[in-house]
């Protein structure tokens, strides 16, 4: 039918009913009748009858795995291989449709360990990732061993892969769709619900995250566009009430920062000495947005999520310190707003990130606009009075820095003051 076709969008409504009555009784759909939900869905979709179908989706997810009580189990197995699928062909144009099925999973995560098969090794070469992903697709169609709970596993797998080919503004709709769900999670623990046990709670964020992670994993080929919802979640995350929780949140962005960074650099570094100004861009956007997070997540509330953010930062800056680029002035600006508000716990796992940055194999690659503020961080640092240890070292490192300017002077921009 044509989108904007009146017949077609009179009767779709009365094509639901049916559906839920069978659903709400508990009633098995046969093959045909799933066939038949389906292209409903298909339809709802097609002509733009988003709530029709988001409500729609919403009463299956709680008919194959009941949202409540919390904790429930499975219910209808069909059920859950009909919604994987569902997913994996609509992925495209869910949108909003994206909610109710996070949801879903978000409770199917409970019962089954769907991080399983995505948390393997997944081939970068293409070929073998050809291979790996024609294997999941065997297994989701009911090729392979393992039975109904592993075709779910390898669903779930599969979904998260195929968002390589997805829009940008779809890929957004879905990381927002997982910020969203673990909201809920936390709602759901602030309730206090006797029958909503803390555990439920780790094992449903550390789902999405592990999720999330995922996503971005696959997404790596394409700008940084959507790095922007990958980290509000993991900050999210790091704001928990949840230690356990919070804790997770930081952990993930040092790998995420750790894995993406790295990868972004040797993609900068394979370019053409001559297409890297052009063609190199996105990927140097991608490194300062990945530094840029770090400032983000240091905002937190919480003194144990700042410390897990400059220790995961500290970690970084060991292993990829000269490879910055130019996201040196975003790490510096992070150092220097923390000395200037002098908080003795914050300085001592503050500084020595600095100092890393002054180390010799590591300071003749700041770009000279960077010394400035290096030598700026340096001198903040040793001017605050919160931690008088914090100080004296700060103002040795400042010696380093001096004796590297004057010793390659001739080859610094004159911009150095």
């Amino acid at each position: 039918p044509e989108p904007n076709s009146t017949v077609s969008l009179r009767l779709l409504p009365m094509l639901w009913p049916p559906f839920k009555t069978a659903l709400d009784a508990d009633i098995p759909l046969p093959t045909e009748a799933l066939r038949a939900l389906g292209v409903f869905l298909d339809a709802s979709t097609y002509l733009k009858q988003v709530r029709l179908r988001d409500a729609s989706l919403s009463d299956i997810a709680n008919a194959a795995v009941p949202s409540a009580p919390p904790n429930a189990p499975i219910r209808s197995l069909p059920l859950c291989r009909f919604l994987i699928q569902t997913s994996l062909r609509l992925s495209p144009s869910l949108g909003s449709g994206w909610v109710p099925l996070l949801l879903f999973l978000q409770r199917l995560s409970l019962s089954l360990d769907l991080a399983s098969v995505s948390q393997q090794a997944r081939p970068s070469d293409k070929k073998a990732y050809a291979d790996w992903t024609q294997s999941l697709r065997r297994k989701v169609a009911g090729g392979g061993e393992g039975g109904e709970l592993e075709e779910l596993r390898c669903g779930v797998a599969l979904l998260w892969s195929e968002t390589k080919s997805m829009s940008d503004g779809a890929l957004c709709d879905l990381l927002e769709g997982m910020s969203f769900a673990t909201k809920e999670s936390f709602r759901a623990e602030l309730e206090g619900s006797e029958h909503h046990p803390l555990d439920d709670t780790v094992k449903s964020v550390s789902f999405l995250v592990a999720s999330t992670l995922d996503i971005a994993h696959f997404n790596m080929h394409r700008s940084s566009v959507w790095l922007e919802g990958v980290v509000k979640h993991l900050r999210l995350v790091a704001e928990s009430s949840n230690t356990e929780v919070r804790d997770l949140g930081v952990k993930s962005l040092s790998g995420l920062v750790s894995d993406s960074f790295a990868e972004a650099h040797h993609g900068l570094i394979a370019l053409k000495p001559s297409d890297r100004e052009v063609k190199g861009a996105p990927l140097r956007e991608t490194k300062r947005r990945l530094l840029s997070a770090y400032g983000l997540m240091y905002d937190s509330d919480f003194k144990d999520a700042k410390l897990g953010v400059l220790q995961s930062l500290k970690a970084t800056l060991k292993a990829l310190a000269a490879e910055l680029d130019d996201g040196y002035p975003i790490v510096l600006e992070l150092l220097k707003r923390i000395a200037d508000e002098g908080d003795a716990d914050m300085l001592p796992h503050a500084f020595p990130c600095l100092d890393q940055l002054c180390e010799q194999d590591v300071i003749r690659k700041v770009p000279a606009h960077a010394l400035t503020l290096l030598s700026g961080c340096c001198t903040n640092f040793a001017k605050q009075e919160s931690d008088p240890t914090v100080s004296q070292k700060a103002a040795q490192t400042m010696g380093v820095i001096i004796e590297y300017v004057l010793l390659n002077k001739k080859a610094i921009a004159h911009d150095f003051s």
